[in-house]
């Protein structure tokens, strides 16, 4: 069974079209399910999309365009929705170029031969930087770290039969915390993280998010949102730690 694969976009309309053709030249279009969902962007990343369908890059019945900007987390969910027991899940941010062939392919072999691994992400320069998560262990051809940053990553199929969806911590959630969430929950369970070194892949936006300021027209910069979240994300954390793995569809637990 191939993995489903989802791409969420809001702007970004050049990073999102360089991820995407990434994905068609390493063959990741054969090797995955992928949906790309277009979260009602402002810029012209609907059209760009559009423009990938014709060119048979991305799938019509495959591509949504949002008429609104439901969040990362809902949008994730969204296509998690389609997934079936046991398939994996490979989350992928619109702004990484993939740099090796048959990528999808190595992560799933991983999977197999690695089950307590639920988490799995590959390797990118920035993984060098502590704030992109720590080193436990070196492993041949793999490590071991914690937590694993969502820029990219495989989610094991077991793992999420357990646990279900991406937390949504509010309703207007639109990004941070979801990928941390989701070790905390696969590390409770007894599972591991890991980053294959063999597969490669290269952020195209390279800052710090939380320095980004409030654009025109927002109420909220992306600062001021995360720092809003951040008392729910460690009331979820704490939910965790008691046994409360489970996320629904739409993001709530119970």
């Amino acid at each position: 069974m191939k993995p489903l694969l989802s791409v969420i976009a809001f702007n970004r309309e050049k990073e999102t079209e360089i991820t995407i053709r990434s994905l068609y030249q390493t063959g990741a279009m054969d090797e995955a399910e992928v949906w790309v969902v277009d979260n009602n962007s402002s810029d012209g990343t609907a059209d760009m999309l559009m423009g990938l369908v014709a060119e048979g890059i991305i799938k019509d019945r495959q591509t949504t365009l949002m008429m609104q900007n439901m969040g990362c987390p809902k949008a994730l969910n969204w296509v998690l929705a389609k997934r079936r027991p046991g398939q994996h899940f490979i989350k992928v941010d619109n702004d990484v170029r993939f740099l090796t062939p048959g990528w999808v392919g190595k992560m799933t072999k991983f999977l197999a031969d690695y089950p307590t691994a639920a988490m799995v992400s590959p390797w990118y320069s920035e993984l060098e930087d502590s704030n992109q998560g720590r080193l436990i262990a070196r492993h041949g051809t793999w490590d071991r770290y914690w937590p694993v940053v969502g820029h990219c990553c495989i989610h094991s199929g077991e793992l999420l039969d357990q646990v279900g969806f991406f937390d949504v911590l509010v309703f207007d959630h639109l990004y941070g915390f979801e990928d941390l969430l989701m070790c905390h929950r696969a590390g409770y369970l007894g599972y591991i993280c890991a980053v294959m070194r063999e597969v490669k892949c290269e952020m195209i936006q390279r800052h710090n998010s939380l320095d980004v300021g409030r654009k025109a027209g927002q109420t909220e910069g992306r600062r001021e949102h995360i720092d809003r979240l951040r008392p729910l994300y460690e009331k979820r954390i704490g939910q965790v730690k008691r046994g409360n793995y489970y996320t629904d569809s739409e993001g709530k637990t119970t």
